[in-house]
């Protein structure tokens, strides 16, 4: 799989788990606040501080990893993927406060 698919398929998964985030995050997280405060939060934690905190880790691993690229081909791809990891973190942390915030529902 050459870079540039590789790099749209992460693309793809950053999208789909902060959209999961973006869903979930009002509805099951901070009872104490409004909607709309809840989805500003949503939306600044995945368009804002999930991207920086990727591109952040991103410089170090991008020295790591993929040696056989030039750095900034690197560094874009090792920012991709700490993103979905960070969006996959915090996907999972949404979804099992859901589940939690269910059952004591019932």
């Amino acid at each position: 799989m050459n870079l540039q698919n590789r790099n749209k398929k992460l693309i793809t998964w950053i999208a789909i788990s902060g959209l999961i985030i973006i869903v979930l995050f009002p509805f099951f997280v901070n009872p104490g606040q409004s909607m709309v405060s809840k989805f500003v939060n949503a939306i600044l934690a995945v368009f804002i501080s999930n991207n920086i905190a990727g591109f952040i880790l991103g410089l170090p691993f991008g020295i790591i990893k993929f040696k056989n690229l030039p750095y900034n081909k690197r560094y874009f791809n090792a920012s991709l993927i700490s993103i979905l990891v960070i969006n996959a973190f915090l996907a999972v942390g949404t979804i099992i406060a859901s589940i939690i915030n269910m059952i004591k529902m019932i």
